[in-house]
């Protein structure tokens, strides 16, 4: 069950779904190298539902969880993410603080989810991915609402507790609806 790997991954929030995991650990006690295929479906980690999640050519090694090509797939979300964090197995886990590059590719995303992935301000959809104060905070607590449909290329880098993002972003058929105006704005593309 998802739930069982949650805090492995750093998730917080509740999580469910199903998980299969093959891995071939190779090395020495001292180090280890596993290479590993994750395949997760119908996980719901707090208000996001994936449908599937599959992971191809992860290799936990010298330190670096190296992600390979992950699909994901789900009624709000559909998209690539490539890259490597940080890994330790002792304490097991994905350290928070250290150096993370990472790819993302969303070809077409629900701009109105984007605040279930932002963190705080976000309800019972927040996710615990999201650091406390991160780059998006202040963006996600300006906005009041938001819907449409955005396109992204992403490079993330920094730690996952202070994230830096770089690339394209595209929205379309969007409305964005700033906290400090009365009114917001519709229609953009």
């Amino acid at each position: 069950a998802l739930a069982a790997f949650a805090p492995l991954l750093g998730l917080k929030q509740q999580t469910a779904g199903k998980v299969s995991l093959v891995a071939r650990v190779t090395g020495t006690l001292d180090r280890p190298v596993a290479n590993v295929r994750v395949a997760m479906r119908e996980a719901r980690i707090g208000g996001v539902h994936l449908s599937r999640v599959d992971a191809e050519g992860v290799q936990v090694a010298e330190g670096r969880l190296n992600l390979g090509r992950v699909t994901v797939a789900g009624d709000q979300v559909n998209g690539f993410l490539s890259g490597h964090v940080p890994f330790r197995w002792r304490p097991l886990g994905v350290p928070r603080d250290e150096p993370i590059q990472l790819m993302v590719s969303l070809p077409r995303y629900d701009l109105a989810t984007l605040a279930a992935l932002a963190g705080e301000g976000a309800g019972d959809k927040a996710l615990a991915l999201a650091p406390k104060q991160s780059s998006a905070t202040p963006v996600m607590e300006a906005v009041r609402s938001a819907t449409g449909q955005v396109e992204a290329e992403l490079a993330v880098t920094g730690t996952l507790d202070n994230p830096n993002m770089n690339g394209r972003v595209v929205l379309h058929e969007a409305a964005i609806h700033p906290a400090m105006l009365e009114h917001g704005f519709s229609d953009i593309n």
